[in-house]
């Protein structure tokens, strides 16, 4: 989804392109749901909560068909720090004084693992 960061309005969200899309998933997957949404880092910002309280609305519209109650966060550090990929998958666990994320445990299951790649991206 393209989001814009400035300095005068904070976290600028394509809701019409997400709609637009969201629309189209529907159409071409209509019995898959949505389970989250992801991430180019390594923290949870005051950004990426932004993004994560619009989706919890999102969840909340029956037509997108939400597979968990809360949307889960996966954070994918693209600076591969120790020449590994770090991701995480994240739920938020209580939402109330404060956002407080517990980190889900979690594997990859893809045939020939080693044939794809993804052995060095995730293990150096």
């Amino acid at each position: 989804m393209p989001l814009y960061i400035n300095k005068e309005d904070g976290c600028v969200l394509d809701k019409e392109f997400l709609a637009k899309m969201l629309k189209f998933y529907r159409k071409v997957n209509p019995k898959e749901g949505l389970v989250g949404l992801y991430f180019s880092s390594n923290v949870i910002s005051i950004y990426v909560m932004e993004i994560f309280l619009y989706f919890i609305e999102l969840f909340k519209d029956k037509k997108n068909r939400s597979v968990v109650p809360t949307p889960l966060v996966m954070l994918v550090d693209p600076t591969m720090q120790g020449n590994r990929m770090s991701i995480k998958i994240m739920s938020l666990v209580n939402s109330r004084p404060l956002n407080v994320f517990a980190e889900c445990p979690f594997t990859f299951q893809v045939a020939d693992f080693e044939k794809t790649g993804l052995d060095v991206v995730f293990f150096g």
